[in-house]
């Protein structure tokens, strides 16, 4: 009976080992068995992954003569560490070097075992060169890919679902100045104004239903506290289920294209006052030449049938006085003309400012008297004489001085000073007038400009007089500037060079 019994599990011994042989031998993965580190054992897939035509050409080689140099010490340290445990080594990845010198990628797992009563080490190999292959390939495509993203000249970030930074480009990171460890991780709105992050939280709970939202403004914070506005398109994404799972959005910034572009709409704003005031400068300049011309035709008409002498002088002198005004019109588009081009050449000597004053505050005094207005002139003690040409001079005189009596009330008050300061003389003429609003006085000297169109038909003008002092004065090296609240009237300061001894 007990011979049976070891008969039976003799030959289960026989049919196990038959069934491990088999199993071994058409096995898809390359396995071999290596002692005393020569290989003693190889089956038909290792054969082949090995470049042999048969296990033949493998067996009693060195095992070390197939391992690639550089994973040597790895696997001569596994091999010990496999016999002296008595159980598998982890899998690692090393090449092989085929037959023919080609290297192979391979998988390897090493178990203890024995061959012919002395220690053996089976190892199981699969050749994973193609898988490699393609592994080295898509890290290749990532890197192109990631190198586009980084060095694309839009923003780019990824956010999750809870409105979290996931990812973003170099761009992204550039344009707010952080570091990328110091972006990823962070909310979003930590990047934003206070305006931007409301709207941020407004919008972000709608990319649920959404899968895009185009053409969004938000503002960012730089890390040193500046802003740049950016035009944004948020793509969402989402699981199968249809929950939101985070969103990709494009950014660019468009701080400069919104400022071209208010520059553009300011100058197209400019032109269409120019055209406008194209055609009011005309009717302006037709009114302020034609209404001399008619004063000056009634006035002597009248005279010549006027027999009082006085009341013929009256009207003579209204005549004068509307030619001389339609003279100065003349002269003030003339020299505008010549600045213009840069054709008005002064000739500059030395002159006492203090007497010019006087004389052409002695000329306006009929005007003084007619309109009951006082006058005051205070000239500085030893002012010195200033570098001016005289005609010029007494135009930008007269200029002024015929405006603060112009936009002055009847019985107002205007007074003239002029005093040094440093190397330069300041003239300042102040008056009791209507003043000029704060928000024209930028442009009062510009050329045309009237603070208010309704002052060219109640006060006359053509608008050039500030425009043509400002000039003279600016090409006499000098400066001019004003001072003027609404209703409580002008205070207008020009310099000029003091003269050489």
């Amino acid at each position: 009976m007990k011979n049976e019994q070891k008969n039976i599990k003799d030959e289960m011994s026989e049919e196990s080992e038959e069934k491990y042989r088999k199993l071994v031998e058409f096995s898809p993965y390359g396995i071999a068995i290596h002692s005393r580190g020569r290989v003693v054992y190889v089956n038909a897939s290792g054969a082949e992954l090995m470049g042999a035509k048969s296990a033949d050409e493998l067996i009693g080689k060195p095992m070390m003569d197939f391992v690639h140099p550089d994973y040597h010490e790895v696997v001569k340290k596994r091999a010990q560490e496999t016999q002296e445990r008595g159980n598998a080594g982890r899998l690692i990845e090393e090449k092989f070097v085929r037959l023919d010198g080609q290297v192979i990628d391979v998988e390897v797992v090493a178990i203890p075992s024995t061959h012919q009563g002395e220690p053996a080490t089976q190892v199981i190999v699969q050749n994973i060169t193609d898988r490699k292959q393609a592994e080295e390939a898509l890290k290749e495509s990532e890197a192109k890919y990631r190198n586009l993203y980084d060095s694309a000249p839009d923003m780019y970030h990824s956010l999750n679902n809870e409105g979290i930074i996931v990812d973003c480009n170099e761009t992204w990171v550039k344009a707010v100045g952080y570091i990328k460890d110091e972006i990823i991780g962070r909310p979003l709105t930590d990047f934003l104004t206070k305006e931007s992050k409301t709207l941020f939280e407004k919008d972000f709970p709608k990319l649920n239903k959404e899968k895009t939202r185009i053409n969004l403004e938000r503002e960012y914070v730089r890390k040193d506290g500046s802003t740049f506005l950016a035009s944004l398109n948020v793509i969402s994404e989402f699981e199968n289920g249809g929950t939101l799972i985070g969103t990709k959005t494009i950014s660019r910034d468009v701080t400069e294209q919104r400022k071209i572009e208010g520059a553009l709409k300011t100058a197209y704003t400019d032109l269409k006052s120019l055209d406008e005031l194209k055609g009011n400068i005309i009717a302006n300049v037709t009114h302020e030449l034609r209404t001399p011309i008619t004063i000056a035709e009634s006035a002597l008409e009248l005279a010549m049938d006027e027999e009082d002498e006085k009341k013929k002088k009256e009207l003579l002198g209204m005549a004068i006085e509307a030619l001389t005004r339609q003279n100065t019109i003349v002269g003030d588009l003339i020299e505008a003309s010549q600045l213009g081009m840069g054709i008005l050449e002064l000739e500059f000597e030395s002159i006492d400012l203090g007497h010019n004053l006087d004389s052409i505050v002695a000329e306006f005094e009929p005007v003084f008297i007619k309109r009951e207005m006082k006058t005051e002139v205070h000239i500085e003690k030893g002012l010195p004489s200033v570098r001016a040409n005289q005609k010029q001079l007494e135009h930008i005189l007269r200029n002024l001085i015929n405006n603060s009596i112009k936009f002055n009330k009847k019985g107002g008050k205007i007074t003239l000073s002029a005093a040094k300061k440093g190397k330069v003389v300041e003239v300042v003429i102040k008056d009791t007038g209507i003043g000029i609003p704060k928000d024209k006085l930028p442009k009062i000297f510009d050329r045309f400009y009237q603070a208010d169109s309704s002052t060219v038909r109640v006060y006359g003008g053509t608008g050039l007089g500030l425009s043509v002092v400002r000039d003279l004065i600016e090409a006499h090296g000098g400066e001019i500037g004003v001072e003027s609240r609404e209703g409580k009237g002008s205070r207008f300061f020009f310099t000029l060079p003091v003269a050489r001894d």
